[in-house]
């Protein structure tokens, strides 16, 4: 067996990460905006994020139960105005699986 070395898997196919959306570029700017793609490695259609405080002061949210949705962290992810979102892997090459997820419905 001299020479011969097999590389080992790529096992990053078995990484598990939790998405919070705390981390989005520049959402310190704005209270409400649109899930960049790229963003924790995936592509987000009709995604959006919203800090707290916005679903506190605004009228639209503040009745709604949506604070309600904030319990890991200041910023949670959704859609907008009730149309499907879509989450897709941003490289053809690493696909990705849920293995839990937290909703709640406002």
């Amino acid at each position: 067996m001299s020479g011969t070395h097999a590389e080992p898997p790529d096992m990053d196919f078995m990484k598990q990460i939790k998405i919070t959306f705390d981390g989005i570029p520049n959402a310190a700017t704005s209270p409400y905006g649109k899930i960049p793609n790229g963003y924790q490695g995936l592509n987000w259609e009709n995604a959006w994020y919203m800090h707290e405080s916005h679903a506190k002061n605004n009228s639209v949210f503040k009745n709604s139960g949506a604070s309600a949705a904030f319990t890991r962290g200041k910023y949670v992810g959704g859609n907008n105005s009730g149309k499907p979102m879509y989450i897709s892997s941003s490289r053809l090459d690493k696909p990705f699986n849920v293995h839990s997820f937290e909703a709640n419905s406002q």
